[in-house]
């Protein structure tokens, strides 16, 4: 989810990457630490999608459905 967001905003520019690196960790969601062997996190899930909101990102539903919410 977090590539998703990144990708979707900065349209493959370098420094929007690192500016929306950035934004989303300064909501306290950990971009470096989650990988897709990550364990799963509720609160941390609940962070992205609102940071997805709040970038105007619409996250795609298989992204739901990995995570059973």
């Amino acid at each position: 989810m977090i590539d998703y967001i990144i990708h979707e905003k900065a349209q493959g520019n370098t420094f929007q990457e690192l500016n929306f690196t950035m934004k989303l960790m300064l909501k306290g969601i950990p971009v470096k630490h989650i990988t897709d062997e990550s364990v799963y996190d509720p609160s941390i899930v609940t962070l992205i999608r609102q940071a997805a909101d709040e970038f105007e990102v619409n996250l795609p539903e298989e992204f739901f459905k990995l995570n059973n919410n």
